[in-house]
C-alpha cells in the first residue's frame, strides 16, 4: 500500500471514531496489512500535520467528522430539559457583563432567554451568534471566525488566543458532550475544545449546562473537571446518576434545588 493511501486509511478510521485507543488502531492496522512500526510512523506524521492528537493510550481526530450528528437533529432532543436549564442559567447574568457562550443547542436556548443587559457576548457558534443578534438585551456580539464546520455550525481557529487577547469574561456558559462519574467533562472535536479551554482560562465564573442524558461513563476529548466549574445546572433526573459524588460542587437541579 502506498504511503499516502496508507495514511488516508488510518486517518479515516480515526475520523470515523473521533477517538480510538492505540490498541484498537494498531489491531485495525494489522488487519489491513500495516505493521505496528509503520503505523506509529504514520501517526507521528499525521500529528505533525495537525490532523490528529496523540494522547496517553489513544488518538483523537482534529479533522471534521462526517459521522457527527447534525445540529438539526440535536435541536429536537431533550427540549423540556433544555428550556428549564436555560431559564435557570439566565438568573446568573448581571447588568453589563461580558460573557462567553460555547456552541450547543442548550446554549442557543439560553441566549434566546436572556433578559438582562449584556455588554458583550463572544461565541464561536453561528446559531448562538444569530440568537444573540436577535436579542435586543445584548448590546454587542463578537463571532470568532475561522474554518466553518457545517454540521455543528461552529467556527474553529488555531489562533483563538490572539482573538481573545485582552478580554476577561465575567462569566462563561457552556454545554458538553458528556460528563463522566469522575467529574470529567468532555467534548468531541479537538479544535473546538481548544477554543473552550482558552476561554475558560480567562473567565471569572464558569457555568455548565448539562442534561441527565449526557451523564455517562464515557468521553472523547477532556475539557476540564467539574471541580473547576463554579455552577452546574442540570435536570432532576441527574440526581439518580450523580447522587453524592460531588459534594463540594454547586449543582442546581431544574427545580432550583442545590446540592451544596
Amino acid at each position: 500500500m502506498h504511503k499516502l493511501e496508507r495514511k488516508d486509511v488510518i486517518l479515516n478510521k480515526i475520523i470515523e471514531k473521533n477517538f480510538i485507543s492505540s490498541k484498537d488502531l494498531f489491531d485495525y492496522a494489522f488487519s489491513i496489512g500495516i505493521n505496528k512500526t509503520t503505523a506509529r510512523r504514520d501517526l507521528k506524521e499525521l500529528q505533525d500535520e495537525e490532523k490528529i492528537s496523540l494522547t496517553f493510550g489513544g488518538i483523537t481526530s482534529r479533522v471534521e467528522n462526517i459521522y457527527e450528528t447534525d445540529r438539526s437533529e440535536k435541536v429536537q432532543h431533550k427540549n423540556f430539559e433544555k428550556n428549564i436549564m436555560a431559564r435557570e442559567a439566565i438568573k446568573f447574568i448581571k447588568d453589563d457583563e461580558i460573557i462567553f457562550c460555547s456552541p450547543g443547542t442548550t446554549i442557543e436556548r439560553f441566549v434566546r432567554e436572556i433578559k438582562t443587559k449584556v455588554k458583550l457576548l463572544v461565541t464561536n457558534s453561528f446559531p448562538v451568534f444569530l440568537e444573540a443578534w436577535k436579542n435586543n438585551k445584548i448590546v454587542d456580539v463578537f463571532l470568532l471566525g475561522g474554518i466553518f464546520k457545517e454540521k455543528s455550525q461552529v467556527f474553529y481557529n488555531r489562533n483563538t488566543k490572539k482573538y481573545l487577547e485582552g478580554i476577561k469574561f465575567s462569566k462563561l456558559f457552556f454545554s458538553c458532550l458528556s460528563l463522566d462519574y469522575e467529574g470529567n467533562i468532555y467534548d468531541d472535536f479537538v479544535p473546538e475544545v481548544d477554543t473552550l479551554r482558552d476561554a475558560l482560562k480567562i473567565s471569572k465564573e464558569k457555568i455548565l449546562l448539562v442534561d441527565s442524558s449526557k451523564i455517562k461513563d464515557e468521553g472523547i476529548e477532556k475539557v476540564t473537571n467539574i471541580k473547576e466549574i463554579d455552577i452546574v445546572i442540570t435536570d432532576e433526573k441527574s440526581k439518580e446518576k450523580i447522587g453524592t459524588r460531588f459534594p463540594n460542587v454547586n449543582i442546581i437541579y431544574s427545580n432550583g434545588e442545590k446540592n451544596e
